[in-house]
């Protein structure tokens, strides 16, 4: 074992200590006895047997503690699983390398975070999960691609850093819980163990959430509701270990079934979206959660059954424990989750925002119209938002209502954007591609978009402006390439200024598209142009 500077070494000594480490062992032998009926029977009255019983039992814990105290000479030294007092039992099968620090010298509790013991493992891998973890908040440009796409949203990033953040924190936590496990003060210790369940909470509502943004990114309103949802599950994780039977030993499998049950709240949204997109769909899109899944049941496995200690109790007490493991696996679910939050990341409008992934060819063989509702957008989340609308969302209405509608207006403003960053964005990508691969002229490409910029404008009722608006510039340039030139550099800045599709009148341009692309349908790219311009 390591020097403390001057001080004696931690150590748990047992031949300088016999007689201390006897003495301890009848003090459990009084404070596991029970008091019998012939002895209550002596007493007056059987409360006041009861009284006494329980005085007795304080006053054994007491002594107990007080020997604990004297063995760890003040925390100076380690002390054994036998002579800890019952609060401070966890691990029957880790038999030394235990602290018991008073708080009132809690510069050698700090100075204990480096020094070896028996949560020395469990403090050193958190911190070696930080030191990994937080360089992922400056993104590089080989390793995450996103964060250069320009399609990646402020609020894309927002997401990714809020999991970024309940990682870090749920580690750091985690630390600080183990350093304090060495507190000799019963609350001081029980506090910081609901603090580290705070964190672990957290983090898995923070994962959760990552999926459910993914997974309904053409559909704000029920990545909105799944999300309060999560939230609501991360607030009981995050409360129920401030409840005092939640953190004794006999709780361990409840706390295991809480985190358990609480990673796979996202049951609930993958089947809401295995019904809108299809089960082969829905499991494509979200097997990268897999392997973290693996992970973390593996390691949350592994710290329930209390393996390898159990096997050979003593031999594993400071490198090898089963909570060891469990804090590597956690390292490594977390990494895991991450890499899958980027690919879910590139396949965002993919899966949410198109109805399904036909070959472009097949596409050109049905309309423009099929071509723009599943490059573009898809009418196929454009449905399930409105269905959101009706059927889940009424509480939303009613505070706009009790807002004055305010809070209504506002939400239907942030949706509307959302949902024409996805549709925009996907409609110019789209025709750019079949326009480089020669599928379609640009003439055609040109009419698709002005038949696109009137619908919304006759929806609205009203012109598209023209100092930012496509359709105010059509006029103002010779030749159909002119014009495409200016809408591929212009793509988003006509999004930023305002000119957006409005979500509920969506299916009325869906329809218009899907004429105007009947019309080309029959007579290749030139009847095409011909029956935009017949429009």
């Amino acid at each position: 074992m390591r020097q403390r500077n001057s001080r004696a070494p931690l150590s748990s000594s047992e031949d300088e200590d016999t007689s201390l480490a006897s003495s301890t062992s009848d003090l459990q032998d009084s404070h596991s006895s029970k008091p019998t009926l012939a002895s209550l029977t002596g007493s007056n009255t059987l409360a006041q047997s009861r009284a006494s019983a329980v005085d007795s039992l304080h006053k054994a814990e007491e002594a107990l503690y007080a020997a604990a105290l004297e063995l760890a000479r003040g925390g100076s030294r380690l002390i054994r699983y036998e002579n800890l007092p019952t609060l401070w039992r966890n691990n029957a099968h880790i038999l030394s390398g235990y602290r018991f620090i008073p708080i009132e010298k809690w510069p050698a509790m700090i100075r204990s975070t480096f020094e070896i013991h028996n949560e020395t493992g469990n403090i050193m891998t958190h911190l070696l999960g930080i030191a990994i973890i937080v360089p992922l908040f400056w993104p590089y440009k080989d390793g995450d691609a996103w964060a250069y796409d320009k399609h990646t949203t402020p609020m894309d990033r927002l997401v990714q850093t809020i999991y970024l953040v309940a990682a870090v924190k749920c580690l750091a936590l985690s630390v600080s819980w183990h350093v304090m496990a060495g507190c000799s003060h019963p609350v001081w210790f029980e506090t910081f163990a609901c603090i580290d369940y705070t964190g672990v909470a957290w983090l898995v509502s923070a994962s959760v959430f990552t999926v459910i943004y993914n997974e309904f990114y053409c559909q704000p309103n029920l990545a909105l509701f799944y999300s309060f949802t999560t939230l609501l599950v991360g607030i009981t994780g995050a409360t129920l270990p401030w409840a005092k039977w939640f953190n004794t030993r006999e709780a361990k499998m409840w706390r295991v079934t809480v985190f358990l049950s609480m990673a796979f709240a996202s049951l609930l949204p993958f089947t809401h979206a295995a019904y809108e997109h299809g089960l082969t769909k829905t499991l494509k899109f979200v097997a990268p959660i897999f392997p973290s899944l693996f992970a973390y049941v593996f390691g949350i496995f592994i710290y329930a059954m209390e393996v390898p200690e159990r096997w050979a109790p003593g031999r594993f007490d400071i490198v090898g424990h089963a909570h060891q493991i469990w804090h590597t696996s956690i390292i490594v679910a977390i990494l895991l989750h991450w890499r899958a939050v980027n690919i879910w990341h590139q396949n965002r409008f993919a899966f949410s925002c198109a109805m399904d992934e036909t070959p472009i060819e097949d596409l050109i063989e049905r309309s423009i119209g099929a071509l723009w509702l599943s490059k573009a957008g898809g009418l196929h989340g454009i449905q399930g938002l409105g269905r959101a609308d009706e059927t889940v969302h009424e509480w939303r209405r009613v505070l706009g209502r009790l807002g004055g509608g305010l809070v209504g207006r506002v939400w239907d403003a942030g949706v509307d954007w959302i949902q024409a960053v996805c549709i925009g964005l996907q409609l110019t990508d789209a025709l750019d591609e079949l326009i480089q691969s020669g599928h379609i002229n640009p003439v055609l490409a040109m009419k698709v978009l002005t038949q696109f910029d009137k619908s919304v404008a006759d929806s609205l009722g009203k012109s598209v402006k023209a100092k930012s608006g496509i359709k105010g510039h059509l006029h103002t340039y010779n030749s159909c390439e002119e014009v495409w030139t200016f809408i591929v550099k212009n793509a988003q800045l006509k999004l930023d200024n305002g000119d957006f599709l409005p979500v509920k009148k969506a299916k009325i341009v869906a329809c218009k598209m899907g004429d105007a692309g009947s019309a080309a349908g029959g007579s290749g790219s030139g009847g095409a142009a011909a029956g935009g311009a017949s429009r």
